[in-house]
């Protein structure tokens, strides 16, 4: 097997030294100073996060019940 060359955009505003959870919160710091700067929004806000955690959620108590669980509320980063 060959090794694979990291594209650069992969380290956009982040120095390549850093590796594993660092450079992941370093790129979500970037992006998020991007969003801010341009009026984007492409870091996950709360409501994203409070979607995902009631996913799993479901998910735990259908594994639980055996019974089919259901999602209410927004299903995305901006409720769409």
């Amino acid at each position: 097997m060959a090794e694979l060359a990291v594209p650069d955009a992969y380290f956009a505003g982040v120095g390549r030294e850093l590796t594993g959870p660092a450079h992941n919160v370093a790129q979500l710091y970037a992006q998020l100073a991007r969003d801010l700067a341009d009026g984007t929004h492409e870091v996950p806000n709360l409501a994203y996060a409070l979607t995902r955690h009631r996913l799993v959620d479901a998910v735990e108590k259908a594994s639980a019940t055996g019974v089919r669980q259901s999602l209410t509320g927004p299903v995305g980063p901006e409720g769409d």
